[in-house]
């Protein structure tokens, strides 16, 4: 007879204390709906996104974290983009609620993929012709662009224990389209036509005709929009195994570390519920710190701070700000005392 257990009643998972920064401009909307995915993002486009770096556009979802000082500092972001005032939102939140930050999975696949290109071709994946060559391997199917696919796949599969591979290729294909659309996008039609024949016969030999630049263009936009598709996608699949894992390993700690974690959740958060918003509070200037005068800290939603909180406000901005609801003072750190 077969006993199947479930991963969720293996470890019992406690909830953590969680952060979103935003500006004030936005303290209506919240208090009514709560945090609801906006097309309105401080990263909504990335001018420095470009060849060999990956847009950080922002995915689907509401970004979290552990550490308050991400939190403050993606508030100041949001106060410079859209004006007001620093807003806090202060969460409880089940782990497993939440995708992992893709800062956290995208370097390691990156470098996955590198190892698998200098294997097969081996060229640095910081040359323009590996990835004229992945190009027009993609669209042809050669030998090489199969090696360079298994290879990376293969890579994937054994760090993460990711059966489907279908949003590992998709991730590498959208990848190489933006790499050579940014790698190409200065060059003049002739310097893209002889840098793919001298790669098309170095790789394919000369029986072959290779193809002519109108049959390889891509426009960079679109390209980058596919690749943010396809971050969000193997995003979500190997921060699920990721996850898991930790389960499996009864990883009581299972995302504790306040400097190391960060999530996006999909569809938002409330004021009930296992995963809702405990508190939301305004920040005043934090440059009264300089002046030697306390950062005022007004609790617009929430009755009281968490320790989590201001143990961590203390420790990274300072003991001289004062928490208030009101008229009334509910936290003065100031005299040390509350």
């Amino acid at each position: 007879m077969k006993i199947y257990i479930s991963l969720s009643t293996r470890i019992n998972v406690p909830s953590v204390i969680m952060y979103h920064g935003t500006s004030s401009v936005f303290r209506k909307s919240i208090l009514k709906k709560g945090l609801v995915p906006s097309k309105q993002k401080v990263w909504d486009s990335d001018k420095d996104a470009g060849f060999n770096r990956l847009p950080r556009t922002s995915l689907p979802g509401i970004y979290m974290t552990r550490n308050l000082m991400t939190a403050i500092s993606s508030s100041s972001n949001a106060t410079r983009k859209f004006g007001g005032d620093s807003i806090l939102v202060v969460m409880n939140v089940q782990p497993k609620s939440l995708i992992v930050d893709e800062d956290q999975v995208l370097g390691a696949v990156q470098r996955m993929l590198s190892n698998s290109i200098a294997k097969v071709l081996g060229v640095s994946t910081s040359s323009d012709s590996a990835w004229i060559c992945l190009r027009i391997g993609k669209m042809l199917k050669t030998d090489i662009w199969n090696k360079v696919i298994e290879e990376f796949v293969e890579l994937v599969k054994v760090a993460y224990n990711i059966k489907n591979t279908k949003a590992i290729k998709q991730f590498v294909y959208s990848l190489v389209d933006y790499n050579y659309a940014h790698a190409t996008k200065a060059m003049s039609k002739w310097d893209k036509q002889y840098g793919i024949k001298r790669w098309y016969y170095t790789r394919n030999g000369k029986k072959l005709v290779p193809p002519e630049v109108s049959r390889l263009e891509i426009e960079v936009g679109s390209a980058e929009k596919a690749l943010t598709r396809a971050m969000a996608v193997i995003t979500e699949v190997i921060g699920d195994r990721v996850y898991k894992q930790k389960l499996r390993e009864n990883r009581d700690d299972l995302y504790s570390d306040v400097n190391q974690y960060s999530g996006r959740m999909k569809e938002g958060i409330q004021f009930r519920g296992k995963n809702r918003i405990l508190a939301i509070v305004l920040e005043e200037d934090r440059r009264n710190l300089s002046r030697g005068e306390p950062t005022k800290l007004e609790l617009v939603y929430g009755d009281s701070l968490p320790d989590d909180f201001l143990k961590q406000y203390s420790n990274r901005v300072g003991k001289n700000y004062i928490v208030s609801k009101g008229n009334q003072i509910i936290h003065d750190e100031t005299r040390g005392m509350s």
